[in-house]
């Protein structure tokens, strides 16, 4: 029986693993302002007791309500499926983990059942989920939808002159195992085999040599390019679609293949093979030539398909935190080197079964979406890039700079901006200060090589509603100061360092993928002096709040950076905290000298002052730090916007104080 079978087909075979469902009514998309009410899945079980290479497992997820009202959602998996003894259609296990709001799924056994003694031959066939151990049980109904586990779209494409490999006849060449079918053995039938619908197009592409340029030989940064250029026309975000480039050489001569989408926002999403590479490896002499440069190309591109899946080599070690994958030296699987096991690769062919290892397809089948779903993190990033997948896909949320090349200046302050946008196909109801709540906002920083570091703001704001209706496609935007906060200084040295955003509401629960910047290093010894200076708790809340009055320090230090580097971006900053409490009389608190016990400031005889206003300085000032040139791009267009209503009102109550 081929593996490329319908669910009816697996039904009538008496296979019972699979994908299987629950469904609940919600609110789905519909004309203008009109949602209609379609049925959505919110629970997911993936059952793996029989087919190709059963695992004894099963995983799934489940939200606690519709799409149109979740409040939460957590992924699980349970291994060590083990069979009732007088029930053979019921499988109890113990949960491996859990991920993502971990508070709704506390159990810690699972129970599966198929009714009607096992046999799944109506339709809708049904199974019984039930959680028990440590929490009261809960059971419920689950639907039969799929024979596969997993569905990704995989595009392939061939550079000019290079040969495109997708299949193998397995009988082609004598070495391999004794007991293994002769078939053409397609990709798609492998991961078939690995409980994946790889859906494929049979259309040859081929893309014009002359695109690369006159050089055959492929670079790391040429393929990086293509790549961008790519996903630049497509939808780029993580999602269950890749792209195989077949090319001819690298430019380095011991490149077989590549996933060269290692790094950026989205991951994972495509890679090369240098199917040229093998016509020099194997000789004329070699037996079987053509049969084995055949073999070793379609290896080559299910191995860096596994890539995409965020399979690592067999013999990587795991990473900490995350599902175990690699520490498998001698696996014999797509993702090991056959040259490791000895023989120049003939004793890994003669026992070879053309297939991934058991713990690469529980990684497959059963880890969280987020680790194997093409643009997400790459195995081995911080357990913090491995979020479950967002529980509200109407929204994406986005972190950004103003520079383009993500490269600041030691010194240079970083803002960034948030943008929600309205993903979905139908209008939706949002606060549109939202973003500006700092409890529902998380940033966090993480400087290349140390720990991610929660962006505490200075200031919590409590804010009212301010309801808007965003269309499809709509953003609401909001800039945040990055570089301090009350833990410190989070972007100061120079180096690599990453940001992170997620907004998680009752109504939105959406993550930013990572955006990586970079900090120069001091362009000369009085930066170096001054940043002594400059990276303290004062200066840091002088410039994330506009200013002040009181740390007279923190001004002296930002009147230094104005004058002295005027023509560099940090100035900016500096002339903007200088100039804008100089606009009008500033508020502040003046007490009795001393120290004395806690009481009320009035009942110590302290009073609010106003101080003088300079607003031909402040204008000067604010001019100077918003004026076009050189270091304007430091500040984000919804900053400015933002600053330029602030500043004409601030501007007007000048004029009338004079």
């Amino acid at each position: 029986m081929s593996s490329r079978i319908s669910a009816i087909e697996a039904l009538s075979h008496g296979l019972v693993s699979g994908l299987y469902q629950r469904q609940e009514v919600g609110f789905g998309p519909g004309r203008g302002y009109a949602a209609t009410l379609m049925p959505e899945v919110v629970e997911t079980v993936r059952l793996d007791v029989d087919g190709w290479y059963p695992q004894m497992m099963v995983s799934g997820s489940f939200s606690t309500g519709p799409a149109s009202f979740k409040t939460g959602y957590v992924e699980w998996a349970a291994d060590d499926l083990i069979a009732h003894p007088t029930s053979p259609y019921v499988w109890e296990g113990y949960m491996r983990g859990t991920w993502g709001d971990t508070g709704l799924l506390p159990h810690q056994q699972v129970k599966v059942e198929i009714p009607g003694g096992g046999r799944l031959s109506w339709i809708p066939a049904t199974l019984i989920i039930t959680f028990f151990g440590g929490a009261p049980t809960v059971s419920r109904r689950v639907t039969y939808v799929s024979p596969f586990f997993r569905t990704a779209q995989m595009v392939w494409d061939s550079v000019e002159g290079a040969t495109r490999v997708t299949s193998y006849n397995t009988g082609s060449h004598p070495n391999r195992p004794a007991t293994l079918p002769i078939q053409n053995l397609t990709m798609a039938e492998v991961f078939s085999r690995a409980g994946v619908d790889l859906q494929t197009s049979t259309a040859e592409r081929v893309v014009p040599l002359s695109l690369s340029g006159a050089d055959d030989k492929w670079s790391d940064s040429e393929l990086e390019g293509v790549l961008k250029q790519y996903w630049s026309r497509y939808k780029s975000q993580a999602q269950w679609s890749m792209w195989l480039l077949f090319a001819g050489l690298h430019e380095d001569p011991d490149t077989r293949g590549k996933m060269f989408d290692h790094f950026g926002a989205f991951k994972r999403r495509g890679g090369a093979a240098f199917n040229d590479w093998w016509l020099d490896y194997y000789g004329a002499s070699e037996p079987y030539r053509d049969a084995q440069i055949h073999r070793r190309r379609f290896v080559t591109a299910c191995h860096e398909t596994g890539h995409c899946f965020d399979l690592i080599h067999s013999d990587e070690p795991a990473a900490s935190n995350w599902w175990p994958l690699g520490n498998e030296p001698l696996a014999m699987s797509f993702m090991n080197n056959p040259e490791s096991l000895g023989g120049n690769g003939s004793n890994f062919f003669e026992n070879f079964e053309y297939r991934f290892s058991d713990r690469e397809l529980k990684f497959i089948r059963h880890a969280p979406e987020k680790f194997v779903e093409m643009g997400g993190p790459y195995y081995g990033d911080d357990y913090s890039d491995a979020l479950p997948p967002a529980a509200f896909p109407d929204w994406t949320l986005d972190v950004s700079v103003s520079k383009s090349q993500r490269m600041f200046d030691f010194l240079e302050p970083v803002i960034v901006e948030l943008k929600l946008t309205n993903s979905s196909d139908r209008p939706q109801v949002i606060d549109e200060n939202i973003l500006r709540t700092g409890e529902d906002v998380v940033v966090a920083v993480r400087r290349s090589g140390g720990v991610t570091t929660k962006l505490r703001p200075y200031v919590i704001s409590c804010l009212g509603p301010k309801w808007r209706v965003l269309q499809p496609g709509e953003s609401i935007r909001h800039s945040v100061f990055a570089s301090a906060g009350t833990m410190g200084w989070l972007i100061s040295e120079p180096g690599t360092y990453e940001v992170r955003a997620s907004l998680k509401t009752s109504a939105v629960n959406a993550f930013a993928p990572p955006l990586g910047l970079r900090v120069a290093l001091p362009g000369n010894r009085e930066e170096e002096l001054l940043a002594q200076e400059f990276f303290t708790e004062d200066v840091g809340r002088t410039l994330a709040l506009g200013g002040t009055t009181v740390m007279q320090q923190a001004n002296a230090v930002l009147e230094r950076m104005a004058d002295q580097m005027s023509d560099r971006p940090m100035a900016r900053h500096a002339q903007l905290a200088l100039g804008l409490p100089k606009l009008r009389g500033q508020k502040t608190l003046r007490l009795p000298e001393g120290q004395a016990p806690l009481c009320s400031a009035a009942a110590d005889g302290g009073a609010i002052a106003v101080t003088k206003a300079y607003p031909d300085d402040g204008r000067r000032l604010i001019r100077a730090a918003l004026s076009p040139g050189s270091g304007c791009e430091t500040f984000p267009a919804e900053f400015l916007e933002r600053l330029t209503r602030r500043f004409e009102d601030l501007l007007e109550q000048a004029s009338v104080n004079r």
